[in-house]
């Protein structure tokens, strides 16, 4: 009788109906969800990730044991300068569907769910205070630039503060600030702590731009915003309970997570000098090489122009951002192949002439 050897290289040799299945897509209302199924019979996690409510605050990627979050390009976001560009990024083949980016998240952006429904629930991650601060100032404040929300909203006693730290504005970098001109810690802070001093006195006092405290909860989003890196946020105490008191095995690694977020806080990573040696000599620029150009035939430039404006609409779409940052070549060939099916399998030559 001969034996079989099962290995996890080969999917041939397994069960299909225990093989997990990762998926990605995006749902009518524009938020990115990520499903894992998996068992016999069929369980599953999904992780909806809604852009349009996160604030790049990075808590999420310190806490993520699988490091699959990445942090986007939020100075840009913050300011107003990129639209329809997530402040993150989730690598769903990486993610291992724990849920901590959900319970940690202070603004909802994400959402962690599981069929069935209580295969694993909200409750059995552990709870954070970041969410329902922030639901109860937003709730109570007018945004505004010129005072901080504290002036208008107070947290309940019943409320607990989420977290103890300090936000520090660097001196040395402090004119390089344009607050009005920028205002991507303005617009990004989820509790208005941040404000522009009118007031000569006021200015005097505090300086061009100033944080209220009060209300802060630390979450690093206006770090994150700062194109100067002005801002440094330290978290010296994050509020949190394990459920079931802390005594199941996995709880110690949770623990280990969470402490990250008091050791990442404080660390900015500044820009190295650049060392000119003082004896250096200046030497006379070198000669460009000559260029030869190539012109390319007008029918072909029309040509590249139609195809331009057939797939610039599929390029504003996330998924198609997804596809690209993380190099999805299959997907995205066969999303460009249904908007252009006449150029499937076709390659052009440095000419421009189809080869």
């Amino acid at each position: 009788m001969q034996s079989k050897t099962m290995s996890a290289d080969s999917p041939s040799n397994a069960c299909p109906a225990r093989l997990p299945a990762r998926s990605m897509d995006v749902d009518d209302a524009g938020a990115m969800v990520h499903k894992w199924e998996f068992g016999d019979p069929a369980k599953a996690k999904t992780l909806r990730f809604r852009m349009d409510k996160c604030i790049g605050c990075d808590l999420c990627r310190i806490v993520c044991p699988t490091s699959c979050i990445e942090l986007g390009p939020v100075p840009e976001i913050a300011s107003g300068k990129l639209e329809g560009v997530p402040p993150i990024l989730v690598n769903h083949e990486t993610c291992a569907y724990c849920g901590l980016c959900a319970a940690v998240c202070p603004t909802g952006a994400f959402e962690f769910s599981t069929a069935p429904a209580d295969f694993i629930t909200i409750e059995e991650l552990p709870r954070f205070h970041f969410k329902p601060f922030v639901e109860h100032v937003q709730r109570h404040m007018k945004r505004s630039f010129d005072h901080p929300a504290s002036s208008e909203v107070k947290a309940p006693p019943s409320l607990k503060k989420p977290s103890e730290g300090k936000v520090l504005l660097r001196g040395d970098l402090l004119g390089k600030c344009d607050p009005m001109g920028c205002k991507g810690c303005l617009q990004i802070c989820p509790t208005g702590c941040f404000w522009v001093p009118k007031k000569a006195e006021d200015i005097a006092a505090l300086g061009k731009i100033t944080v209220d405290d009060d209300l802060c909860i630390h979450c690093g989003a206006c770090r994150n915003a700062c194109p100067h890196r002005i801002i440094e946020v330290t978290r010296t105490r994050v509020e949190h309970e394990l459920p079931g008191g802390g005594k199941m095995p996995w709880h110690a690694a949770w623990e280990k997570r969470i402490g990250l977020l008091l050791e990442h806080a404080g660390q900015v990573k500044l820009r190295p000098k650049l060392q000119v040696a003082e004896t250096a000599q200046e030497q006379p620029p070198a000669a460009a090489p000559a260029v030869r150009l190539i012109e390319i035939p007008r029918e072909v430039k029309e040509q590249l122009l139609r195809d331009y404006e057939a797939v610039k609409e599929s390029l504003a779409q996330v998924n198609t951002r997804y596809w690209i940052e993380f190099t999805k070549i299959e997907p995205l060939r066969k999303a460009i192949s249904k908007i252009l099916p006449s150029k499937k399998g076709t390659r052009r030559s440095g000419t421009g002439q189809p080869e």
